[in-house]
């Protein structure tokens, strides 16, 4: 539920990534004053450490990081460490297969569509290629931008959600949440309610669930979707039971 006493990994995590120097960015822990931070990879063939007073650093290892899987593991000069709340890793894809996905990318860059929906076309292609890392920072880049469609916020939130970052998709939920009422677009509230009842169970309370659970319900009935009502009633049944799988 990323405690905030431990320097929980941002990124990279649970992805794949383009880029063999990636940029490593971690939680800061108030009152830790540096992290040691470690690169393993799967094999014995990499051991990579340094240390650090800031939460984001470059890979600055004498080579780049050859194709393969690593773990990265931060540590504050207090004991704390990232592995308390799992061990999180990323791939490195080799030098081909980036290749050829950074032309698919540019194909897409060429498209005539608004901004916003290529944005969401690339970042769409990112994730179908487990590329989560980079779905994530094109979304964030078009927020910054002024980027306001409900579906970014929205995407943004279900990615968060599968690396594991549940309080930044608990805050792009709720963002995308306040522009799909303004705009009226019930579906987009109801499917947005839906998943903070998740979000909630994990880093929340079982009431503030219950609460969105609710809110969707009523929001799928104006749809007029009581398959959705019912599954809804399904998950309520199960976390009065203390059952937290909600597939």
């Amino acid at each position: 539920a990323n405690n905030q006493n431990i320097p929980y990994l941002l990124s990279p995590r649970n992805t794949s990534l383009l880029d063999n120097r990636p940029t490593l960015r971690w939680h800061q822990v108030e009152g830790a004053e540096s992290y040691s931070v470690r690169i393993r990879g799967q094999g014995l063939d990499l051991d990579w450490k340094t240390h650090s007073r800031e939460t984001e650093i470059l890979y600055s290892g004498e080579q780049p990081l050859p194709p393969g899987y690593y773990w990265l593991i931060v540590e504050t000069d207090n004991g704390q460490r990232s592995i308390d709340e799992g061990v999180f890793g990323f791939r490195v894809l080799d030098k081909k297969k980036a290749t050829t996905l950074l032309k698919e990318v540019e194909e897409l860059q060429q498209k005539q569509l608004s901004e916003e929906a290529k944005t969401l076309a690339i970042a769409h292609f990112y994730l179908s290629e487990d590329l989560k890392y980079d779905a994530i920072d094109i979304l964030e880049q078009s927020i910054k931008d002024g980027n306001t469609l409900v579906a970014t916020y929205q995407l943004l939130g279900n990615t968060y959600t599968q690396v594991g970052l549940n309080r930044l998709a608990k805050e792009r939920y709720l963002k995308g949440l306040e522009l799909a009422k303004a705009a009226s677009d019930l579906n987009s509230q109801a499917e947005i309610q839906k998943s903070l009842v998740t979000i909630s169970l994990i880093i929340d309370s079982k009431e503030e669930a219950l609460q969105w659970l609710e809110k969707a319900q009523v929001s799928y009935r104006a749809l007029g979707d009581e398959s959705k009502v019912n599954q809804l009633e399904q998950n309520k049944s199960k976390i009065l039971q203390g059952d937290l799988d909600l597939r």
